[in-house]
């Protein structure tokens, strides 16, 4: 009888174990999504660095169009990017 209890101890702590370690590597929380979670921390982590150039951009593209900076060439660049016209003495190149 005593040979079945151990035999039966260590099936059940094998188990508890094997239940642990599937869960520590394939669970909410184990290494896989760990993994997983990492690579989206980068990639998300990448994208909030281009916006944050993007932002940085467009504040000095702000402080340029200030009244107290007013950069007419600017103005007048995106005036006519804005309505598509050209003085009369321009000529257009397009580059590819």
């Amino acid at each position: 009888m005593l040979r079945f209890q151990k035999k039966g101890t260590y099936a059940l702590f094998m188990l508890m174990f094997l239940y642990i370690a599937y869960h520590a590597i394939n669970g909410n929380r184990g290494i896989i999504s760990m993994l997983q979670i990492n690579s989206e921390l980068i990639e998300k982590e990448a994208f909030l660095r281009q916006l944050k150039d993007e932002q940085q951009k467009l504040e000095e593209e702000i402080k340029l169009l200030q009244p107290e900076n007013c950069d007419l060439d600017l103005i007048d660049e995106i005036a006519r990017n804005y309505f598509g016209t050209i003085g009369k003495n321009e000529k257009i190149l397009y580059l590819d």
